[in-house]
């Protein structure tokens, strides 16, 4: 796409219909390289809690933690289910009872969601100057502008409450938008919505967990970052089931405490497909993200040692997986990558001829089988272990990914295989129906596992990349819409006709009192 060109088409599209102030952010065009979306992690869940995963939309599993949360993945939260989700750089979302929410951006630059209903609330602790992160709902946008705590809620009828409880925000709807900072304010109706400046409220169940969890965090921060990258998400679980040694070659490296005899890293969990990545694992240890995700392993007097990625890294990435697969007959087998390992990632590979046969891995003898229908149904890797010497002994021979890996299929979308979790709640109609307001333009949503998989059998199990991926969602366009949107940069009038957008400003009166429009 001409970045260009569409830019100036829009900017002519805006003075037309005459909103050019409020023209829709546009994202920064791609690369030529591939960019790979940004990836939450779901931290934290109570209660019950339902995940969809963005290219399986008609689907609910019950959540769990350590599940990656990214590009059109939603979560939705009946009576008494609370969520927490982590992004880079110590940013977290925590989510109250009878919520909604779901990702519509999350690219590095761009975090965009939506909440259809209930309360959120965001701790932004870091944000970049080129960094935009929104939350959109039935009948607003709120762009955070800085660093701060906010709260964001919509109730049963579609209304906003928004309370920056520190920092800045934009609001904008239909049109028109305000720059708030500390304080509450309330938006009414959907078509033609009006601002209320409200008095803060006192705390409730939702801000006391909410300070709860980050009391720990908190606790927890100073000894975790201290020897890893802040970028990384998850080290702070760490020190609570584990502990930090320095050990020869690598400085400070961690522990788990309390693991199985035998143990080894990424034998605990299960792996599900995931694109633009592929094969990607889940751990069903808690402390299991960060090391599963970033890092590499080494053991160390009949121990293992996780190395991070050390503070003051420029970049950090988030893998699927740090690992390297073998196949063995019908059976599939990985072992963790160390610190001096090649890691040529599975998910970027142009062609398997490229990939070095002859590399010697140092945790080669460390390998994990199951059989390829364990493998490919997300079902749990610990009760299937094989152990089978010959096997063993086979895998610690045989050329690494010689062969391609698995094709998936519907089973492998799930969070847990088809008879180990019970499916997840559906959110109400009448909250799915509902249009979200949107400040930043959004990419198209994901295509589906069923529009993807001619690609990934055409490929033979490589996965779609996010380029390929979002050439399907044009192509599907009409079909692949999860959500409708109503831009905020348009003010529908009574007659249903565009009307030039105004700038609002508070109204001229002694003590809190309502936002009306007013030229300036």
């Amino acid at each position: 796409m001409n970045y260009s060109f569409t830019k100036t088409v829009l900017q002519r599209f805006a003075v037309v219909l005459g909103f050019l102030p409020m023209l829709l952010v546009i994202s920064k065009p791609l690369q030529a390289q591939e960019r790979y979306p940004a990836v939450a992690r779901i931290s934290y869940v109570s209660g019950p809690v339902s995940y969809s995963r963005g290219d399986y939309p008609n689907e609910w599993d019950e959540a769990a933690v350590n599940v990656p949360f990214t590009l059109g993945d939603r979560i939705y939260l009946p009576e008494d289910g609370r969520a927490e989700l982590q992004l880079p750089s110590g940013n977290v979302i925590r989510l109250a009872p009878r919520s909604y929410f779901s990702a519509l951006n999350l690219a590095h630059d761009v975090k965009q969601f939506y909440l259809g209903e209930g309360a959120a609330f965001f701790n932004i602790r870091r944000l970049a100057s080129d960094e935009i992160i929104e939350i959109d709902t039935p009948n607003v946008s709120v762009t955070l502008e800085q660093e701060g705590r906010y709260r964001v809620e919509v109730d049963e009828n579609g209304n906003s409450r928004i309370s920056v409880r520190r920092g800045k925000v934009i609001v904008a709807a239909s049109g028109r938008q305000i720059t708030m900072g500390e304080g509450e304010l309330r938006v009414y109706g959907i078509d033609s919505p009006r601002y209320e400046v409200v008095a803060p409220r006192n705390a409730d169940g939702f801000d006391r967990w909410v300070a709860e969890r980050e009391a720990r965090y908190e606790r927890a921060y100073p000894d975790a970052y201290r020897y890893a990258s802040d970028q990384i998400i998850g080290v702070e679980d760490l020190s609570e089931h584990g502990r930090w040694e320095e050990i020869p070659e690598y400085g400070y490296a961690w522990t788990p405490s309390r693991v199985a005899a035998g143990w080894a890293p990424y034998s605990v969990g299960r792996w599900f497909w995931q694109d633009p990545w592929g094969w990607s694992w889940i751990s069903d240890e808690p402390w299991g993200w960060a090391t599963c995700h970033y890092g590499r392993w080494t053991p160390y007097r009949s121990r293992w040692y996780w190395v991070p990625i050390r503070p003051r890294t420029r970049v950090v990435r988030y893998a699927p997986a740090v690992v390297e697969f073998v196949r063995v007959r019908d059976h599939i087998g990985w072992f963790p990558l160390h610190p001096r390992d090649r890691f040529n990632p599975w998910w970027d590979r142009r062609g398997r001829q490229n990939v070095t046969q002859n590399i010697t891995y140092v945790n080669r003898t460390y390998v994990t089988i199951v059989n390829q229908n364990t493998f490919v149904s997300a079902r749990n890797v610990t009760n299937n272990v094989v152990r089978d010497s010959v096997l063993v002994r086979e895998a610690s021979s045989v050329r690494v990914i010689e062969q391609p890996l698995p094709i998936p299929n519907r089973s492998s979308l799930r969070v847990a295989g088809e008879k180990e979790r019970p499916r997840g709640q559906q959110p109400p109609a009448t909250i799915l129906s509902r249009a979200a307001v949107v400040r930043t333009a959004l990419p198209p949503p994901p295509p589906t596992f069923e529009q993807k998989l001619p690609e990934i059998q055409k490929g033979q199990g490589k996965p779609v990349a996010p380029a390929a991926a979002a050439e399907l969602a044009l192509k599907n366009a009409q079909s692949s819409r999860r959500i409708d949107i109503r831009p905020a940069a348009v003010e529908a009038s009574r007659r249903g006709r565009r009307s030039e957008p105004r700038r609002l400003r508070p109204a001229q009166s002694k003590g809190l009192g309502t936002c009306t429009a007013a030229a300036d």
